[in-house]
């Protein structure tokens, strides 16, 4: 088996813990979800792979390194491209200042590299 890298650890351990809050704060999660579901669906003005990439741009301003692996995972499954995932971050970097631009050149570029495939 293959050695997984930092951004698919980052993905797995997300997802791992979300099956384990789901047992421990069932009701939580689910509002949780049930209000991104909503907000995500329910106008449907954006396709998904813009909405991704809105929420790519969120996360490297937050910035949160989860949120960075799982949106970029997102948006490529989307159709997105690299130009367009580099875009999102660029446009996000300079209302966060230092800190965004770091998680951008680390997370998000291996998350790419990670989740990328030709």
């Amino acid at each position: 088996m293959s050695e997984i890298n930092r951004a698919q650890r980052i993905l797995k351990d997300f997802q791992d813990g979300l099956e384990r809050a789901k047992v421990a704060m069932p009701k939580t999660i689910q509002a949780y979800m049930d209000l991104e579901k909503y907000a995500g669906v329910n106008y449907g003005v954006f396709d998904n792979k813009t909405k991704e990439l809105m929420m790519l741009a969120q996360g490297v301003r937050t910035p949160c390194k989860y949120c960075i692996a799982i949106h970029t995972y997102n948006a490529i499954k989307e159709g997105a491209t690299k130009e367009e995932i580099y875009e999102a971050a660029s446009i996000a970097i300079p209302f966060g200042g230092a800190k965004t631009f770091a998680y951008a050149t680390t997370y998000l570029t291996e998350a790419v590299e990670a989740f990328w495939v030709d």
